[in-house]
């Protein structure tokens, strides 16, 4: 909790009126008291999957798979931390924030691009939006920085936050809502990406409360190769502003070579996951957002009549066959490899075990294939509604 000097709560002298006060939620560890050692005792953690053997890629040998189908293994870690996560609530916050202004920015731009009549509106919608959020967390960090459980810096911090805002704030209104000028669409979009630039700058957290996360792909025993995941991504609230924006999500990773800059473009592994990071209390949660048609396997005992929803795999009783059809049509501004100064160049697309080429054509840097890869039989697992909404 830090020094006295820098603001953290004192030491209550009576153990009995500690004892008897509630724990705020924002105060108390991950785990509470009691609740931490029979769980680290009875949950012991499983941090590796079951060793596959990969099998070479249909159509392209440089790649191989694992033979992962209708069982996928799970895994799952668990430890101890004092709870500040309310450091990283409040910056999943101003994420939130942050990310709605550039999605409605990035629809004003598309809107202007198309000549819409209604882009202004739209573009002063926007702002309106965003005044009416960064309001909401105002009053939330004018509130909260009186508490008593936050550190110097944490205070400072809500302060300064409070502060950009407040002045974003005056910025946008003077810009919308001046009698003497209206306000240009380029204005706009120009006070805007300023506003976003500002905005990320204060999503950044100083004090790191929990350890980011590390996924590591094993080959006879050796790491070759790895990705971090911020721990704030894939944090759970009950509070869906202040979630993690990839918790319950089904996320694709690209790893990389530790200690290594690869040039070049070459994909060392890549891996579709579903990460949730969260307290013990909140664990009946971690299932919901995957797709439905599971069953659990292996469940890990925490006593003799209850069962935590840790499961080491989950199986999928139903699949479908399916067709891919990729349309390849061009590409442009390909970077020369040839003395000519020109290329030979062509696509490869790779769908789960199957990959497929296009035809190469010789001697350009904008060749126009116009073909369709036509990939056949293709088995996915899970209901048919829950793929074709999220395939």
């Amino acid at each position: 909790y830090g020094n006295l000097i820098d603001g953290a709560s004192p030491v209550q002298a009576s153990k009995k009126k500690a004892a008897a006060e509630p724990l705020d939620s924002e105060s108390s560890p991950l785990l509470s008291q009691g609740e931490s050692e029979r769980m680290l005792e009875a949950v012991p953690s499983k941090s590796t999957t079951t060793p596959e053997k990969p099998q070479l890629m249909e159509g392209n040998r440089s790649y191989h798979y694992l033979p992962i189908l209708n069982k996928k293994p799970s895994v799952h870690v668990v430890s101890r931390w004092e709870d500040e996560t309310f450091r990283l609530y409040y910056s999943n916050v101003l994420e939130n924030i942050a990310d709605t202004f550039e999605e409605t920015l990035e629809v004003v731009k598309e809107m202007n691009r198309l000549s819409d009549p209604q882009v202004n509106d739209q573009a002063q919608t926007m702002f309106r939006e965003f005044v009416n959020s960064s309001r909401n967390f105002i009053a939330f960090a004018e509130k909260k920085v009186k508490g008593n459980n936050l550190t110097m810096l944490d205070k400072k911090r809500l302060t300064l936050c409070k502060q950009e805002l407040e002045s974003m704030n005056n910025d946008v209104n003077s810009l919308i809502q001046s009698t003497r000028k209206i306000p240009s669409l380029k204005d706009m979009i120009k006070e805007a990406q300023k506003v976003i630039q500002k905005l990320r700058f204060l999503v950044d957290e100083p004090q790191h409360t929990i350890p980011d996360m590390f996924i590591w792909m094993l080959s006879s025993n050796k790491r070759v190769a790895y990705a971090r995941i911020p721990a704030k991504d894939i944090l759970y609230s009950e509070n869906e502003n202040e979630r993690g924006k990839d918790c319950g999500k089904i996320k694709t990773l690209f790893l990389k070579v530790p200690g290594k800059r690869v040039t070049g473009w070459t994909v060392h592994a890549k891996l579709d996951v579903y990460l949730w990071l969260g307290r013990c209390r909140d664990v009946h949660t971690m299932l919901e957002n995957l797709p439905a048609g599971f069953e659990t396997e292996g469940l890990v005992k925490t006593s003799e009549h209850q069962s935590a929803p840790c499961p080491e795999r989950l199986v999928y009783k139903e699949q479908g066959t399916f067709q891919l059809r990729a349309h390849m049509y061009q590409a442009r501004g390909l970077i020369a490899a040839d003395s000519t100064g020109l290329s030979d160049p062509f696509a490869k697309v790779t769908f789960v075990s199957q990959s497929q080429t296009t035809a190469i054509i010789n001697q350009t840097l904008t060749p126009t294939w116009n073909q369709m890869l036509l990939f056949n039989n293709i088995q996915l697992h899970g209901e048919l509604k829950d793929l074709a909404e999220n395939p």
